[in-house]
């Protein structure tokens, strides 16, 4: 259940407050388990987004100080990579050894970054492109790599005996089976495991492939900010 049920679910009188718009409520406060969106899944896309926007004035501030395209190409790789890394010693806080994990926000925005920083020299037209092309392809790859059997051991790949599977086309897209899981288990296998444990799944169906289609989200913040710095009217904004 959402996070207002975990808030008070021990808490005296709850009971009285487990109503239907309680329920919708807590339904927001959380991520869904697989498919569908709460307002909770959407805070990542938000942070992408937002720092699209803000890239547009940073690539500007910079060319306006007369900073040439390799120094300001150097600054964001190097941003890149300490945010990644940030995001490795966040998901590996108070661990006894280093949780090498890619799908924390941080590592998130760090993957896409110099791609994101690439696309801030061409046109928004071409923007527009890239970001479609992104999410097309990725699309793609989910459809093309195989879905899993009728008669798959839910046990296996670590789901619930009551899983609801997604049917038809669809399957291609199942939690813990598709592409991107699959991509997880060679790379993140190339990485001493914190358990010493081999990689086999995310708990919560988090792959570090993610960062592609949030790399479009990055793309429509970055066309964005360049529409709010750019010189139209605001009635045209």
């Amino acid at each position: 259940m959402g996070g207002v049920v975990k808030l008070f679910d021990n808490t005296p009188g709850w009971e009285h407050m487990d109503t239907p718009i309680w329920q919708k409520l807590a339904f927001q406060t959380d991520h869904t388990e697989w498919t569908g969106c709460s307002l909770w899944d959407l805070i990542q896309p938000s942070f992408m987004f937002m720092v699209g926007s803000a890239l547009a004035f940073s690539v500007a501030n910079r060319r306006a100080k007369g900073q040439h395209f390799g120094r300001m190409l150097l600054h964001a790789l190097v941003r890149s990579a300490a945010l990644v890394l940030l995001g490795v010693y966040l998901s590996s806080a108070w661990g006894p050894r280093t949780n090498w994990a890619f799908t924390i926000v941080l590592g998130q925005i760090g993957l896409g970054y110099p791609f994101l920083f690439l696309l801030a020299w061409v046109k928004p037209r071409w923007q527009l492109v890239a970001a479609l092309a992104i999410l097309l392809a990725y699309w793609g790859a989910f459809a093309w790599y195989p879905k899993p059997p009728a008669n798959l051991d839910l046990a296996a790949v670590h789901l619930p005996s009551d899983w609801h599977r997604l049917e038809g086309f669809a399957s291609h897209w199942e939690k813990n089976t598709n592409l991107a899981a699959r991509v997880d288990q060679r790379f993140l296998n190339l990485f001493p495991r914190a358990d010493g444990k081999p990689y086999t799944y995310e708990r919560g169906g988090y792959q570090t492939l993610n960062f592609v289609p949030s790399l479009a989200t990055m793309v429509f913040g970055l066309m964005a900010g360049e529409l709010l710095r750019g010189r139209a009217s605001g009635r045209k904004r």
